[in-house]
């Protein structure tokens, strides 16, 4: 009767541990669904033009350049022509020019303004998901309002947003860098580290959910940010919130060699990807191809 007992219990323990991770997969699937048809509708009617595509684009290479044109990094070759692309690169990128000018006002005016768009594009990515759950699918403000500010999160406001959330950590003789009232470590301090690293994983959550479902290929369609590959917004995502955070630590005598290395490599590494593309999209028009490196196609 005991172990009668005991094999029907085991039974049941193994029944509910079925049942639960039957349930958390249909939960999974049905959050799955639900975000590809958010970004799905954000898609349907999309179309970006080409002189708007190619300013995001470019402002985006801007803000990567200046990891090299940083003048905290302190370089020997520093000149006129290096200060010049320094400071213009500094304004794309929005904290180093704040750093430079030493504003405390303006460093956290443009902190919680981040915050507050982050959470604008959260709350109505939920409202549109909400509205296409109930079937609705004429939701053209709030749809066009997401568009546009999954194309600036994306290209424009990612690397700034890292710089400014992860400055809060940056302390020079106990004090804060650029609000030199806030002594490191103790109360307000640790909790602005803990606010603005929770900020910076929903910015990272967002740009990676943009970068999977908003960047789909779509060869057909008259869009001037569509990709062969979307594996390359994921790169370059992971590119600037790993530069971001290490050109505060590393832009210092002792590893200033650090940044221009990982851009050099990162550089070559592009390279290569874009001239695969390039052997991708020339392939679809023959019917066989030789090496992805032959000049013949």
């Amino acid at each position: 009767m005991r172990r009668y007992n005991l094999l029907l219990m085991a039974s049941i323990s193994v029944e509910e541990e079925d049942r639960i991770e039957e349930k958390d997969e249909e939960l999974q699937k049905k959050i799955v669904h639900r975000v590809y048809n958010l970004y799905y509708e954000l898609m349907r009617d999309r179309s970006v033009s080409t002189s708007f595509a190619a300013g995001l684009i470019l402002t985006m290479f801007i803000q990567m350049i200046g990891f090299v044109y940083d003048k905290r990094a302190d370089y020997p070759f520093d000149d006129e022509w290096y200060s010049s692309i320094s400071s213009v690169t500094a304004a794309f990128r929005i904290y180093p020019a704040i750093e430079a000018a030493g504003n405390s006002t303006l460093y956290w005016i443009t902190q919680y303004s981040f915050f507050v768009l982050l959470s604008i594009y959260i709350v109505l990515s939920l409202y549109v998901d909400y509205h296409l759950s109930k079937g609705k699918r004429f939701l053209k403000v709030p749809v066009g309002v997401l568009q546009v500010l999954s194309s600036v999160l994306y290209w424009i406001l990612f690397l700034p947003i890292v710089e400014n959330f992860v400055s809060v950590y940056l302390c020079d003789e106990g004090y804060h860098v650029v609000d030199t009232s806030i002594k490191c470590w103790t109360g307000m301090h640790i909790f602005y580290c803990v606010f603005f690293t929770f900020a910076l994983l929903l910015a990272l959550v967002v740009v990676l959910l943009i970068s999977v479902f908003y960047n789909e290929s779509r060869a057909d369609v008259k869009d001037g940010l569509k990709r062969l590959d979307t594996s390359l917004e994921l790169h370059i995502s992971f590119y600037r919130l790993v530069m971001g955070i290490i050109s505060h630590f590393l832009s210092n005598k002792s590893y200033n060699w650090l940044l221009p290395l990982c851009n050099t490599f990162v550089l070559f590494y592009y390279t290569l990807l874009y001239l695969s593309l390039i052997h991708i999209c020339r392939c679809r028009r023959i019917e066989r191809c030789r090496s992805r490196w032959s000049p013949y196609h």
